[in-house]
């Protein structure tokens, strides 16, 4: 386990929202440009319940979080234009380290709300983001089951 990643569940979650969004392509280019779609997907879903600048502490958190492995991110852990700052440090880099961070910073975001809201509220947050998943991860657990 690396002492510097997000906490497995959340890394875990983040891989799936990522895969979801990259609609079943797995080059790591569209990985990482499916990350930046979670991390959009999030903002506008939960800017509304936390505000735009509790949303943004967390974010610009979760990026400080990711910086200590993937130091090319920057070092404007403050910014409200996160987005377009990550676009900016991952033109011109190679995909895998992209997705990588990209995943990084989205599993970090997860496992902070997960800290402060509870993981059932978080959850809760992940499915009205995407309701479509909730089904997948209903499938997912009957066949761990068996």
């Amino acid at each position: 386990m690396d002492p510097n990643g997000p906490a497995p569940a959340a890394q875990a979650l983040a891989r799936r929202l990522m895969a979801h969004e990259a609609n079943g392509r797995t080059a790591a280019g569209d990985l990482a440009a499916a990350g930046e779609r979670v991390l959009l997907r999030l903002r506008q879903d939960l800017a509304r319940v936390l505000g735009t600048s509790g949303f943004s502490a967390l974010e610009a958190r979760a990026l400080d979080l990711a910086r200590r492995r993937y130091a090319f991110l920057g070092t404007d852990g403050g910014s409200p234009h996160f987005l377009d700052d990550a676009r900016a440090a991952l033109a011109g880099r190679d995909a895998d380290d992209a997705r990588d961070a990209l995943l990084a910073v989205c599993g970090h975001l997860i496992g902070l709300l997960v800290t402060f809201l509870g993981e059932p509220l978080t959850t809760q947050f992940i499915r009205l983001a995407w309701p479509d998943l909730a089904g997948e991860a209903a499938d997912r657990d009957k066949k761990e089951t068996r």
